[in-house]
């Protein structure tokens, strides 16, 4: 891999960036971010977190910070409509989609119909209740389960959090903000 080829570090986020607690002692890795390190391409909005291995066991954590719609531009456009729990749900059920057995299979894509639309449906129909511990407390999040899988969104308040894994339950999930650790993740390479 040439150096060109190398994603850029990680932006300090800020905003509470969530991940697995102390207790997950399985592999750590920066799944994702929603923009490469142009101010240019706005604010960071959100973070994903991989705990464990796509090919077994995992959980990811996206953290969504909630933001308010960007200025307009010259046309009136919004440069970038407000983030938060249908982001969250979007992004979690986008990686649950794509962690399936069969991605390219058009029989994924007959099953969970249009994203966007059960994204914006999160609590819903197909929606089901289900609990894990954040910030040492249970809460209610939206779970909506695929196969062997799951994807999962709750607002917290300051930000939004989406969540999709297999193999591990989200009842047994423990979530803490680790802004602090976050150089403790392995970075992506693209």
């Amino acid at each position: 891999m040439d150096n060109d080829a190398v994603r850029p570090p990680l932006p300090k986020p800020l905003f509470p960036v969530y991940g697995l607690d102390a207790s997950f002692d399985g592999p750590r890795s920066i799944d994702g971010w929603n923009r490469a390190d142009d101010p240019d391409e706005g604010p960071l909005w959100y973070v994903s977190l991989l705990h464990g291995s796509v090919d077994g066991s995992h959980v990811v954590v996206i953290t969504d910070a909630k933001l308010p719609a960007s200025p307009r531009d010259s046309q009136g456009d919004a440069f970038r409509g407000s983030t938060g729990l249908v982001d969250a749900a979007l992004l979690a059920l986008s990686g649950m989609a794509s962690s399936t057995d069969q991605p390219e299979d058009p029989a994924v894509a007959r099953e969970l119909g249009d994203l966007q639309h059960l994204a914006q449906s999160v609590g819903g129909d197909g929606w089901t209740a289900g609990t894990c511990v954040i910030d040492g407390r249970p809460i209610s999040v939206s779970a909506y389960r695929f196969r062997r899988q799951w994807a999962a969104a709750v607002d917290i308040g300051q930000v939004a959090i989406g969540l999709h894994g297999a193999g591990i339950e989200i009842s047994e999930i423990a979530l803490d903000p680790v802004n602090a650790t976050l150089r403790n993740y392995e970075t992506p390479q693209d």
